[in-house]
């Protein structure tokens, strides 16, 4: 008991604030929010679509009741009510939830499968706050994280639970930093990158989340789907963030030289700068991704490449595998169509251009996630942990 009390004090301590010092939050909050008020791009609009199916209002049964009783919504949410829980856990006041997880910390009343729930609950109710509450995001942060680190010293005594507790909790400081960079909150971001390698020092994911900080800065100076700026002072300061990018993606190769997500994004790196290595790089992407979403890029990018280096044809059969594996994706589909427009099919470009706007619901293409830096897949394991029995 006395542990997890110190737990939970030392990790709420940044969250209490005096008048001053949280009016001065207040103001750093509109600082961020007005910094991040650029609603019409699609970095944005990404990650929003999974904030608001978040937010989607639902009739949650007894809601007065869940809006006093934190372990009854914890329950909501681990049995897949994840919608009707975020919405009322966003009701609840900052100074009630930190009173809430203090005393499940004390109490024991949550197992700790369901401290795990507790803080991917937490975690979850945070993405729809990056775009115009930053506070409020590291506010659900630093819960969600007090919560595992109870969680991991309640299963002390049980080897196979906390072996399984800290794999969550290694991708759970992953995804949450990703979370931050795809806000551009990049220094909440390097924070915990920062506390994550702090206690899993060899954790590959970390790194990539850390190279892409450096990734998103240069981004921002240069639409990397472009050529280099003719500028060379822009230029130079572009070339030399995504050089520190991809020191960061070969730290995390040689850490897992068989992590997709790393060799996607030197590989992206090199075709941007015109560096030998970047085919090499993203064929291995292409084999060692586990999810479609990660091999559909892969592919996505192998036929930017090969367009880059006039090798059309190798292009069109990249561009088609990426749209066999993403068929409600538009980036591969206008892709095909400009392929077809290159080798002088106009009449076969036009086709595939009016089968891009047919579309049925174009489902959020892997290619917005990725210039968002949101990590979809990571979120999705996260919640089949929350609801691991």
């Amino acid at each position: 008991m006395g542990n997890r009390e110190s737990s939970c004090r030392t990790v709420l301590a940044p969250f209490r604030f005096g008048r001053s010092a949280r009016l001065s939050a207040e103001r750093t909050v509109v600082a961020y929010a007005i910094a991040l008020a650029w609603k019409g791009s699609r970095y944005v609009e990404s990650r929003t679509a999974v904030g608001l199916l978040v937010i989607a209002a639902a009739g949650a049964p007894a809601a007065a009741q869940l809006r006093s009783d934190y372990p009854a919504l914890v329950r909501l949410y681990a049995a897949g009510r994840s919608e009707d829980a975020v919405r009322v856990l966003l009701d609840w006041r900052r100074d009630d939830l930190s009173r809430a997880v203090k005393t499940v910390a004390v109490s024991s009343e949550l197992t700790p499968q369901e401290l795990v729930a507790a803080a991917v609950l937490h975690t979850e109710a945070l993405i729809p706050l990056l775009d115009h509450d930053e506070f409020g995001a590291a506010f659900h942060a630093g819960l969600a994280h007090s919560l595992l680190q109870i969680a991991r010293r309640e299963a002390e005594r049980d080897g196979a639970a906390r072996t399984r507790i800290e794999a969550v909790a290694r991708r759970w400081y992953a995804f949450t930093a990703s979370a931050f960079v795809s806000a551009r909150a990049f220094r909440q971001a390097d924070w915990w990158v920062g506390e994550g390698l702090r206690e899993f020092p060899r954790e590959a994911p970390l790194y990539v989340v850390r190279g892409t900080i450096a990734e998103m800065t240069a981004d921002r100076d240069g639409d990397l789907r472009r050529e280099r700026p003719s500028d060379r002072r822009q230029r130079d300061r572009i070339e030399s963030q995504l050089k520190h990018a991809a020191d960061e993606y070969g730290r995390a190769l040689n850490v897992d030289s068989h992590l997709a997500i790393a060799h996607l994004h030197a590989g992206w790196i090199r075709t941007y700068l015109h560096e030998a290595g970047a085919r090499s790089d993203l064929e291995a992407a292409a084999a060692d991704a586990a999810t479609d979403h990660l091999r559909y890029l892969a592919h996505l990018f192998l036929g930017a490449l090969a367009e880059q280096e006039h090798r059309i044809d190798d292009a069109e059969r990249e561009y088609t595998s990426a749209a066999a594996l993403g068929p409600r994706y538009q980036s591969a589909c206008v892709a095909l169509s400009r392929v077809e427009d290159l080798l002088g099919r106009a009449a076969r470009a036009r086709e595939v251009a009016r089968d891009c706007l047919r579309i049925p619901k174009p489902a959020e293409d892997a290619w917005w996630d990725y210039k968002a830096q949101f990590d979809r897949d990571a979120l999705a394991s996260l919640q089949g942990e929350a609801r691991a029995r």
